[in-house]
C-alpha cells in the first residue's frame, strides 16, 4: 500500500486507456471495411486489374490483422475492467465506491458525479482524494499493469 495517489490514479485509469485503444481499433476496422466496399476498390469488370486486386488483397490482410488486434484489445479491456471492479468492491462505503465507479468505470466528468451524488464538485474531489489515500491497489496493480 505504498502507491502514491497519482500512481493509484494511473492504475485506475488503465481501463479507460484500454477502452480508448479498443475504440481506435474499431474505427480502423470500420475504415478498412469501407475501403473494401468502396466503388474505387471494387472490381467492376469480370477481370480485375492487378493493381486493384493487389489493393483489395492488401486491405484484406490489414483488416485481418486489425480484427485480431480488436479481439485482443477487447479482452484486455474486459480483464482490466474486472480487475478495477475488484478494487472497487473492496471499498466499504457505498457512496465512496459509487464515486470511484462513476469516475473510473463509467468515465463520468466531475460535474456529473457531483450532480448524481448531490455533492458539490469540490466535495467530490475531497472524497475522491480521501478514498485514494486509503485505497489499497497493491494486490491488483501487478495484474493490471501486466495487461
Amino acid at each position: 500500500m505504498n502507491e502514491t495517489i497519482e500512481e493509484k490514479k494511473k492504475i485506475l485509469n488503465t481501463y479507460k486507456a484500454a477502452v480508448e485503444k479498443y475504440n481506435s481499433l474499431k474505427k480502423q476496422e470500420k475504415y478498412l471495411r469501407t475501403r473494401i466496399n468502396s466503388p474505387r476498390t471494387a472490381v467492376l469488370s469480370g477481370v480485375p486489374s492487378s493493381k486493384k486486386h493487389s489493393d483489395i488483397s492488401d486491405i484484406m490482410v490489414k483488416l485481418d490483422d486489425t480484427l485480431k488486434m480488436v479481439g485482443a484489445a477487447e479482452d484486455q479491456a474486459l480483464n482490466t475492467c474486472a480487475a478495477i471492479e475488484r478494487i472497487i468492491l473492496n471499498i466499504p462505503d457505498g457512496v465512496d465506491s459509487d464515486i470511484i465507479h462513476m469516475r473510473y468505470i463509467e468515465f463520468e466528468a466531475w460535474d456529473k458525479i457531483a450532480e448524481k451524488t448531490g455533492y458539490s464538485e469540490k466535495h467530490v474531489y475531497r472524497i475522491h482524494n480521501r478514498i485514494l489515500e486509503k485505497l489499497d491497489v497493491s494486490q491488483y496493480a501487478p495484474a493490471i499493469q501486466k495487461l
